[in-house]
């Protein structure tokens, strides 16, 4: 791969597979399609880098990262063809695209000083992962979705503006990822008949005296319930301690193929 210090801007074409929406808006214009990982690789392979000078981070490592780790593994299974699906896609500007509007699809864009701004962890992922051919089975493609940004030239603050925006963001952790679960649901409705509201999802409203925020507030309600429930708290207690074996105790495997859509906006860099 390519790594140069330089900075000079990188012209060069992508092509994109199926349709393509295109907008003029304040005078900018916005691209937004389908773009496969052997393209994403190629063009790391040409650029390096330079692609990434007006990210906010350096590409953070493959092994030890749960996010890069849960791309690569999506990437070299037979889940790769929802990749899709699974990934936020990526964000890149430019001073100018052109394309031949005439054409049905599968376009070929033309762009000037291009860079990535928002997806540079998947975009390196995707890289490092195809450069091992033998991990990697072409026979079925993954695609990416690609947001292509030409903004007003010269305009370095709204460049610097978007690309805050857009790698900013609150963070999801694995409670967020199990809130709409059936066992979670059955575990609210559950607590509900015993006068209390377990509040499965994180909210900015105050909590009541009532409400079970925690799931240690959940494991220690049977304590709370002893001396008006009797024999049933031994029974309640029981049921509590398994749906919250069953709900956050899956197997590595679940967990791997959640991290290919870690947070809500993609991930950050």
């Amino acid at each position: 791969m390519k790594i140069l210090q330089a900075t000079k801007p990188v012209r060069d074409s992508l092509q994109l597979t199926g349709k393509a929406l295109v907008e003029d808006m304040n005078f900018s214009r916005v691209l937004v399609g389908r773009i496969s990982a052997t393209e994403i690789e190629s063009l790391i392979e040409r650029h390096g880098d330079r692609l990434l000078e007006r990210n906010i981070r350096r590409y953070p490592g493959l092994q030890g990262n749960r996010v890069n780790e849960g791309i690569r593994d999506t990437l070299r299974s037979e889940e790769r063809g929802n990749f899709y699906f699974y990934n936020n896609g990526i964000t890149l500007t430019c001073d100018n695209f052109s394309y031949n509007a005439l054409q049905n699809g599968d376009y070929q864009v033309r762009v000037e000083n291009l860079q990535i701004i928002n997806g540079g962890q998947t975009c390196m992922t995707i890289f490092k992962s195809l450069q091992q051919p033998e991990l990697f089975q072409p026979d079925e493609k993954a695609y990416v979705l690609l947001r292509l940004y030409q903004l007003p030239s010269g305009d370095e603050d709204l460049v610097r503006r978007i690309t805050y925006a857009t790698n900013s963001q609150n963070p999801v952790d694995l409670r967020d990822l199990r809130a709409n679960d059936d066992c979670q649901k059955r575990l609210e409705t559950d607590v509900g008949q015993l006068g209390f509201n377990y509040r499965r999802k994180r909210t900015d409203s105050g909590a009541k005296i009532t409400d079970i925020t925690s799931i240690t507030e959940l494991l220690g309600l049977p304590n709370v319930l002893s001396n008006t429930m009797g024999n049933r708290i031994s029974i309640i207690q029981c049921k509590i301690s398994k749906m919250h074996s069953k709900i956050f105790m899956e197997n590595k495997a679940r967990i791997s193929r959640s991290n290919s859509f870690p947070r809500p906006s993609g991930e950050a860099i």
